[in-house]
């Protein structure tokens, strides 16, 4: 029986032989690559889409809180502004005008109360001096008729005038006696009046005056309100009016994007309206 041998190929024989085998493979292997390429493509073409759209940044308008002049802007376009920040100084024309009328009205009001508080004290010190000349005339004349009295009575006695004249002049006496016994009672009315009088100037009702401050006092602080404050952050867009300008209520001076994020809007052509999924 012959002897069987065994030969062992080099390696790196092995490896071409093991390559060439390989090899006559690779039509099919590139068809399978190539397939797998179409598939994946076609795959990712489904969801990708060119469109059409914006994006919307968060537009907030700043607006006059009430009808006036602006007096200054504090912002300028591109600047950055926290909430908090101040904006807008406004000066109101309509609440300028009313502060104005309140304190026209309580001045006009105070001088035509001086003026008949002065009226009123200058006739009470009229009749006070006129009832003051009034008792020292009657005085006078009592005393005269006092002392022709006594040279009637003299004469009267030596019968030499009638009674009825000394009754007459005893009439007078009487009766002047009886009016200066009331002037002094009319002299206090007169000077109780005037301290009354006095009295109610330094301690006068104050309700009026009272409720027209506090109408002052609330239109002082809208006056105060009208400094517009920023509500949000973010950046000063537009600068609509100037300094100097006057607005209206609600008229739009100042525009900022807000930091809030922004918003894209596409818009998507009806030829591919169905073949678009949401994810």
């Amino acid at each position: 029986m012959p002897e069987t041998k065994i030969y062992r190929l080099p390696s790196a024989q092995k490896r071409r032989i093991w390559l060439t085998r390989k090899l006559r493979f690779w039509p099919a292997l590139l068809w399978i690559l190539l397939a797998v390429f179409v598939v994946y493509g076609i795959g990712g073409a489904r969801n990708v889409v060119q469109v059409f759209g914006v994006v919307d940044y968060p537009d907030i308008s700043v607006a006059a809180t009430e009808t006036g002049k602006i007096e200054n802007i504090f912002v300028t376009v591109g600047q950055k502004i926290v909430e908090g920040d101040a904006l807008i100084k406004l000066s109101s024309l309509e609440i300028d005008y009313e502060i104005a009328s309140l304190k026209a009205d309580a001045e006009e009001e105070q001088q035509a109360t001086q003026r008949q508080f002065f009226n009123t004290m200058q006739s009470i010190n009229a009749d006070i001096r006129q009832l003051k000349l009034q008792q020292a005339q009657a005085e006078g004349e009592l005393a005269i008729l006092k002392e022709e009295g006594r040279r009637l009575e003299g004469l009267l006695t030596r019968r030499l005038i009638d009674a009825a004249e000394v009754a007459t002049n005893r009439m007078r006496i009487v009766s002047l006696e009886t009016a200066g016994n009331k002037y002094p009672e009319f002299l206090k009315a007169l000077e109780s009046e005037k301290a009354t009088l006095a009295s109610l100037e330094n301690n006068s009702p104050k309700t009026t005056e009272d409720n027209r401050a506090v109408q002052l006092s609330i239109l002082q602080e809208r006056a105060k309100s009208l400094s517009i404050s920023a509500n949000n952050s973010g950046v000063i867009s537009n600068v609509l009016r100037n300094p100097g300008d006057v607005v209206l209520a609600g008229e739009t001076v100042l525009e900022l994007l807000g930091s809030d994020a922004p918003v894209v809007k596409g818009f998507i052509p009806l030829s591919v309206h169905d073949s678009i999924q949401l994810v």
